[in-house]
């Protein structure tokens, strides 16, 4: 879902990867099911992580909410890049929620960019944020909806995205995933799937995958 329309890319101040360079980490102890998440980036420059394009100022910084308790999973996430000069700081948020019940998983996630800078890797969703002509600006939304149903040894997965983005040449993007995971034992598995991308700017992506994996 990452980058295709389903979900924001870019560095790990949504949490979808876990490693930002030159920064400092809290996280707190889980205290009645309540978890609480610090990023802080003193340096002006983050390499690889924040910006690899331009002069960001200090003080960037992330901070997560998460509660779970038996089969519900909720977060919130916020994060802010700073930019130089009088270009607006690009700020992120997302919300979501995962429900298991029985053999049944729900998921929902919901995003809000705001000023999303081109070539800024707070959350450069290349595939359906960045602006292809270069201009800033661009605020957008991003919808999730994910299911799993688990019937015996296979886990059938179903996912809906939609980008909206609002601003010039904005990449609007909606993405549709279908897969199959059949565990063969408790150490191999092997996956089908399929992922369609529809863009209001660029080319549409079908992609078919299949896979086996091994844990040793």
């Amino acid at each position: 879902a990452r980058t295709n329309g389903g979900m924001s890319g870019g560095a790990g101040l949504l949490g979808h990867i876990g490693y930002v360079s030159n920064s400092i980490r809290y996280i707190s102890p889980s205290f009645n099911n309540f978890k609480l998440s610090l990023l802080w980036m003193p340096d002006e420059r983050n390499q690889n992580s924040i910006s690899t394009a331009g002069n960001d100022k200090e003080n960037d910084y992330a901070l997560a909410f998460s509660f779970e308790k038996g089969p519900l999973n909720a977060w919130f996430v916020h994060g802010r890049d700073k930019r130089s000069g009088n270009v607006p700081s690009e700020m992120a948020s997302k919300i979501g929620l995962q429900l298991a019940l029985n053999q049944h998983k729900v998921s929902f996630q919901y995003e809000v960019i705001s000023n999303s800078f081109n070539n800024a890797q707070l959350l450069n969703n290349f595939a359906a944020i960045t602006d292809v002509n270069g201009s800033s600006d661009h605020d957008a939304e991003i919808v999730y909806l994910g299911y799993q149903y688990k019937l015996r040894n296979n886990l059938l997965v179903a996912q809906l995205g939609k980008t909206d983005v609002d601003g010039l040449n904005g990449n609007n993007v909606d993405y549709l995933a279908l897969g199959l995971i059949h565990h063969m034992s408790r150490k191999v598995r092997v996956h089908f799937g399929y992922m369609n991308s529809q863009s209001s700017i660029n080319a549409d992506h079908d992609v078919w995958a299949v896979g086996l994996r091994k844990t040793f």
